[in-house]
């Protein structure tokens, strides 16, 4: 990610709470439009970065890539990293690190089913993590209810193999948690502003590289696309000048 690009997204999650997964306002349809329309005025959209990827092996009999969707949503919304799904063979603590380097992943989330382990487990230095369908669905939850929670635990080990902690905002994925309902009571599917900043700062060091969408002009003055090359390119810079 550039720096102006983070300050930009850092100073947005200061004014609102990076929350992912709302309802689209007016306002927010309008912002889209105008993004649009922009886009096209400007050369259309180039894509620029995208480097490494998550992955979630999914170990449990029952695979469901549904499950965790709304986390992997959340995460790609955010920081724009390449999120892959793909089914398990099995999960094991003392195999897991040799799993994640066979595997090319920068980091990887496994899903299991076992009621004998945790709801989660973190080893960030091993680039990996686990979430347990077991103990999200020990209380019998109806599926709405389950895939929020699976969403939600995707999301914090997420967050935790990419660089942050815990936070003291209760709304954040990353609020400590000790027992389902703590989980249960995170009513946001997004991350605090300290969250944030330290991913935006810290995947880097991982391999991760987020996707960055801009305006063919934009992408010309980073250097990251060729310049223009007929009268069309031409017209649309020479417009885009006056406009931008």
């Amino acid at each position: 990610m550039r720096t102006n690009v983070i300050g930009a997204a850092a100073v947005a999650a200061m004014v609102a709470f990076c929350g992912a997964g709302h309802a689209q306002t007016a306002d927010a349809k309008r912002a889209a439009e105008k993004e649009r329309d922009f886009m096209e005025r400007n050369g259309g959209a180039v894509k620029l970065g995208g480097k490494g990827r998550v992955a979630i092996c999914d170990c449990r009999a029952n695979a469901d890539e549904a499950d965790c969707r709304s986390g992997v949503k959340t995460i790609r919304d955010m920081f724009k990293p390449v999120v892959i799904w793909r089914r398990g063979t099995g999960f094991s603590i003392s195999g897991a690190a040799d799993m994640v380097k066979a595997s090319g992943d920068n980091a990887v989330v496994f899903v299991v089913d076992d009621p004998s382990l945790p709801m989660t487990l973190t080893a960030a230095e091993e680039r990996w993590g686990m979430i347990n369908a077991a103990k999200a669905a020990a209380d019998r939850p109806d599926e709405a209810k389950f895939r929020r929670r699976m969403g939600l635990l995707f999301l914090r080990q997420c967050c935790r193999l990419m660089g942050s902690d815990a936070t003291k905002t209760p709304e954040c994925c990353l609020y400590p948690v000790f027992d389902l309902a703590d989980l249960d009571a995170i009513t946001e599917n997004g991350v605090a502003i300290s969250v944030f900043i330290a991913i935006s700062e810290s995947m880097e060091r991982i391999g991760l590289e987020g996707v960055e969408i801009v305006s063919y002009r934009d992408a010309c003055e980073l250097g990251k696309a060729p310049a223009p090359t007929n009268d069309l390119q031409r017209t649309i810079w020479k417009e885009s000048s006056v406009q931008k």
